[in-house]
């Protein structure tokens, strides 16, 4: 960013320029560099085992609503077998009053023979859609754990380590991290976190407006773009609104969807 010269005297401001624009290149060669080095420590690593940990919880998601499935088909089934346990006792009484009837009338001596055998055959039955409706209550009561446990896991926190050049960790740059997303961007300070919708961002939000002045105008401010893989497009959006203003700004990519942490890097700004 140029400034007017004071006085009478005219002074040539290319060499100063040329000078800036090469400690500016410097600077970003030594950021990038030390963001493709910390791409390849365990911290990173850790992000990509996290990465591997959510996709697993993806696949188990997808088994539980095969599980949902199997658990419905299992409740109708289990009503279905009620309902016939209710037919079977509800038959078993009225056989048990025509026995009744057939013992009083002697006529009726080899019909009662026959419905001890049907009440017989009904009371094995009862018996087997009892033990079968155990099981599958059972069955539906483990499902029902198991997907309330698995409803319970935490997505993996993305932790940002505290790196960098010299003079980002000894406190002469004091970055500001913004976090893109596909809904906008989270500017995070250690105050707290603002939103701005991909909307207001097109529309030159106030609060992002602010942050990219104060980046010009002070030496000692720079913007870390967080750039998360499904959010491409939000970050060129960004980036163009940052190199527009001439707001000096970095990147780094995070692994995962899980919730940014800054508290380490935050603290050790604090020291």
């Amino acid at each position: 960013m140029s400034r007017r010269s004071s006085g009478d005297a005219e002074m040539s401001l290319f060499p100063f320029l040329s000078i800036l624009v090469c400690l500016i290149g410097v600077l970003t060669l030594m950021i990038v560099g030390v963001s493709i080095a910390q791409m390849n420590t365990p911290d990173i690593d850790e992000l990509l085992k996290n990465q591997d940990k959510l996709e697993e919880v993806k696949k188990e998601l997808t088994e539980l609503e095969k599980k949902k499935a199997e658990l419905q088909k299992l409740i109708k089934m289990a009503e279905g077998i009620r309902k016939q346990l209710n037919d079977a006792l509800k038959k078993l009484r009225e056989l048990e009053q025509m026995k009744q009837q057939a013992d009083q009338q002697e006529k009726l001596a080899a019909q009662a023979v026959e419905l001890l055998a049907e009440i017989q055959r009904l009371e094995k039955r009862i018996a087997q859609l009892t033990k079968e409706l155990d099981d599958l209550l059972k069955k539906i009561a483990k499902l029902e754990e198991e997907l309330a446990k698995r409803e319970k896991k935490p997505v993996p926190v993305v932790q940002i380590q505290p790196s960098g050049s010299e003079k980002l960790l000894n406190g002469k740059i004091r970055p500001t991290f913004v976090e893109t997303t596909k809904e906008g961007v989270r500017i995070h300070t250690p105050q707290g976190e603002t939103f701005v919708t991909n909307r207001d961002l097109r529309n030159d939000d106030k609060a992002f407006m602010q942050l990219l002045k104060e980046s010009d105008e002070r030496s000692d401010r720079m913007i870390i773009f967080l750039i998360r893989s499904d959010a491409v497009r939000t970050f060129d959006t960004a980036k163009r609104l940052a190199d527009k203003s001439h707001a000096y700004n970095s990147r780094l990519p995070i692994v995962g969807q899980g919730r940014v942490d800054l508290s380490l890097f935050f603290k050790a700004m604090k020291k």
